[in-house]
């Protein structure tokens, strides 16, 4: 658009001298999108907090919704992925209560706890499923068997295990 013998560009981004978008302008809009969805809602606790209080429960359509009674998963300190320690057997990923059972072998220095978490999981990677395991006190080379049950959702598609090696934290 033309006014007089002036140029006017409406869509025109502010620029430096080298000729790029203000990298503060940037790093303003962007610091405020990140802690505008870290925040609370308005009551003072912020939703990590929440999550914490909270059983989990998720809001999704069909397929896609967890259960809302998934065991919780003990904190451990010093924790470590300890999934090669682990034998998992077969795992059933049918609708309905089921059992896996398996062995943990501990490969540390000391003796440690392990936490097991076999998750059944459909093909968006939502859980369908939990069963936790803790073995406290597993001494280096000492092997456990294992066994754990969970209801299952419809639409498991697969068992995927998650194991951590520590100290169990205490409260």
């Amino acid at each position: 658009m033309t006014t007089g013998d002036r140029s006017v560009r409406w869509s025109r981004r502010p620029r430096n001298e080298a000729g790029q978008t203000r990298p503060l302008l940037v790093a303003v809009t962007l610091l405020s999108l990140a802690l505008s969805a870290c925040g609370g809602d308005g009551d003072g606790s912020s939703k990590a907090d929440q999550a914490k209080e909270e059983p989990s429960t998720t809001a999704a359509v069909g397929d896609r919704v967890a259960p809302k009674d998934l065991p919780r998963v003990p904190a451990l300190g010093q924790a470590a992925g300890a999934v090669s320690d682990v034998k998992v057997g077969d795992c059933s990923v049918a609708a309905g209560e089921q059992q896996v059972t398996g062995s943990v072998t501990g490969s540390g220095k000391k003796a440690r706890d392990y936490v097991v978490v076999i998750s059944w999981i459909n093909k968006h990677s939502d859980v369908r499923g939990r069963a936790v395991v803790v073995e406290k006190s597993v001494a280096p080379g000492e092997s456990r068997d294992w066994r754990a049950t969970a209801t299952v959702a419809a639409g498991a598609t697969e068992c995927v295990p998650n194991v951590q090696a520590g100290s169990l934290r205490e409260g």
